[in-house]
């Protein structure tokens, strides 16, 4: 087994509490050892006098006359500051040794064998060397010609047996930095632990949405692409399943298929050749008439659909709700649940107080052409319910990334699944049990550049927790929720205020807005920078509970082999995946998850190419 020892070899400009922390999150294992000795204080106290005389001695010509020499006057500025403090403080004189001892993976047999771990152990070096660099400037060396002393002298409870010469004197509170004794925080204390995952230091932390610790389950998470966000929701979700929760999913493209299916759950493709309708103005089942949060809802999404009138934005909106409140009354007196079509004849039929609101109305009901009757988006807005989309789900995907030609369709049936979700947090289910709802909403966030329709998911944020609900929002970057600093999205920057916990993964570019809008500290943006994703290994966040620094931590995600391949998000795995399960139609899909897991438990994402078609051999 190679093993190397990196000794300190210069000390930091100052020392503080997490000082030792880029030794204690590299990662390869490593062992940090800290000798502290406290000597004899008046022989220390004299050795120091001697090394400042000595240090005068060197600024002084044979003439006596003084001269410049840098090195002399820091040691003297040094050793006068700690004999001060050592006289006139209750600090004691300390000898500190520091060292970390690397060893290379696995036990070498061969020459081959040898030489790789010597590549690997001389790159491990390098990065302990340069985690000495960032404790505030400190140098570590790596040793070389002592190195079996060192090492030896280094073991425990060989401690002054063997003088290494490495020994560095402190007081006693300088000292103290140098012990590693900071935790990670450990997460949240409820009974059900929830969601269980490592932090970079190796700890294990526990979360529960749910918590009374937390003020609401809400959850932001954000991340370039291939940073492991897609796959940190779904191993949310995995583990989630503990608390037997309903789920809704609302996304763009098929990321998340393959688990909604291997739980039982329904998958929807939205799109305009899709027969799959949400009819919005659907009321609740225990509901007989509209509440203001519904007629609110549905007027708003009317007020997206007209899009401008030329009319104050609040003229309008009032005038909607009057509109869709008669509406309801019109068509439940008769049995009969509305639909825009009907809005709009009301639209026409309104007895108008004056020409203003007379010509609003006959507008507004134009401009709603195209959502009924034979518009082109009437099939989506003005049906009834489809069967497939009126039973309650435990689980449900609703991929709507087949209306992405048509942005303002797109935002319009984001919003109407995300009513639709919200009616359902707080329900019971058929034995009077609450259980909570999860719901999902990644990538979809255009609806918060339109006032009105961010204000009813700023709702819906505002009243989950109530309800027994936890909404999560993804995205690819901050300025999706809360816009630009040039051009903010205030509805985004409450929604921020009401979303306790913020999983960060690794983002694109300069991150002065996510530390502006999220309040972070010079060393947490200096963690998002670090983070890091080794695909089929592990993937990492910056998890940020309740805006506070002593809440938050790097955690460094990992997935056993059948998880992995149950949540991966990576374009080669997923083609892998699917194609294995086409090629094997007479494998359920856990049966066909199971395999894979078994054949490559850490995924194929670096595999080379020429040895794919090896890989699914081994799979099949």
């Amino acid at each position: 087994m190679l093993k190397a020892v990196v000794t300190l070899s210069e000390l930091p400009e100052a020392t503080f509490a997490s000082l030792m922390r880029p030794l204690m999150v590299l990662d390869f294992s490593s062992e940090i050892v800290v000798n502290v000795h406290v000597p004899n204080q008046a022989a220390k106290v004299r050795k120091l006098r001697r090394l400042l005389k000595k240090s005068l001695a060197f600024q002084l010509r044979k003439d006596g006359s003084r001269r410049r020499d840098f090195q002399a006057a820091a040691l003297e500025k040094d050793t006068v500051d700690t004999l001060t403090s050592a006289i006139t403080s209750s600090q004691r004189l300390v000898e500190v040794e520091l060292a970390v001892i690397i060893s290379a993976s696995k036990v070498t047999r061969t020459a081959a064998e040898r030489e790789k771990a010597e590549l690997e152990l001389s790159q491990r070096v390098e990065s302990v060397l340069q985690a000495f660099g960032q404790m505030n400037g400190a140098r570590g060396y790596r040793e070389d010609t002592a190195l079996l002393p060192t090492f030896t002298a280094f073991l425990p409870g060989v401690h002054g047996v063997r003088k290494t010469n490495r020994e560095f004197t402190l007081l006693s509170g300088q000292a103290a930095d140098f012990v590693p004794i900071e935790v990670p925080w450990i997460g949240t204390h409820d009974d059900t632990p929830a969601f269980l995952t490592r932090t970079r230091e190796g700890t294990l932390l526990r979360f529960n949405p749910f918590s009374t610790e937390l003020t609401n389950a809400n959850l932001l998470v954000t991340g370039k692409t291939g940073s492991g966000k897609s796959f940190l929701i779904k191993q949310l979700l995995l583990q989630w399943q503990v608390l037997n929760p309903r789920i809704a999913i609302v996304t763009k493209g098929a990321d998340y298929r393959a688990l909604v299916e291997l739980l039982g759950g329904q998958y929807r493709e939205i799109s305009l050749h899709a027969n799959f309708v949400k009819n919005p103005w659907d009321l609740r089942d225990d509901a007989r008439e509209p509440d203001s949060a519904q007629i609110a809802g549905v007027a708003s999404l009317a007020f997206h659909m007209a899009g401008k009138t030329g009319s104050d934005d609040a003229v309008t909106l009032n005038f909607l709700e009057k509109a869709v409140r008669m509406t309801y009354e019109r068509l439940l007196a008769i049995g009969k649940t509305p639909r825009f079509s009907d809005l709009k004849w009301t639209l026409e039929h309104y007895p108008f107080e004056n020409a203003v609101i007379e010509e609003l109305g006959h507008l507004l009901a134009l401009k709603l052409n195209r959502w009924t009757g034979e518009g082109v988006y009437a099939q989506l807005f003005d049906r009834d319910t489809s069967p497939e989309l009126a039973r309650t789900e435990d689980i449900i995907c609703y991929d709507i990334d087949g209306l992405k030609e048509s942005p303002e369709l797109q935002t319009a049936v984001a919003f109407t699944i995300a009513r639709a979700t919200d009616q359902q947090i707080g329900r019971k289910d058929a034995n009077g049990n609450l259980r909570p709802t999860i719901a999902v909403f990644d990538e979809v966030w255009a609806m918060l550049a339109d006032p009105v329709l961010g204000t009813q998911i700023l709702n819906a944020f505002r009243t989950a927790r109530k309800r027994y609900g936890s909404i999560i929002a993804a995205s690819q970057g901050i300025e999706d929720f809360v816009g630009t600093a040039e051009s903010p999205h205030t509805v985004g920057l409450a929604i921020l205020q009401n979303t306790e916990a913020k999983f960060i993964c690794a983002q694109l570019g300069e991150l002065s807005r996510l530390r502006d809008v999220l309040h972070l500290s010079e060393p947490a943006v200096e963690a998002v920078k670090e983070l890091r994703n080794v695909p089929g290994h592990f993937a990492e966040s910056y998890l940020l509970v309740a805006n506070q620094p002593e809440s938050s931590t790097v955690i460094q995600l990992t997935a056993t082999p059948f998880d992995y391949w149950a949540t991966t998000s990576h374009p080669l795995e997923t083609q892998f995946r699917d194609q294995f399960a086409r090629d094997h139609t007479e494998l359920s899909a856990l049966e066909a998850i199971y395999r894979l897991g078994v054949s490559h438990p850490q995924g194929l994402a670096s595999s080379s190419a020429r040895n794919r078609k090896e890989s699914y051999a081994t799979a099949s």
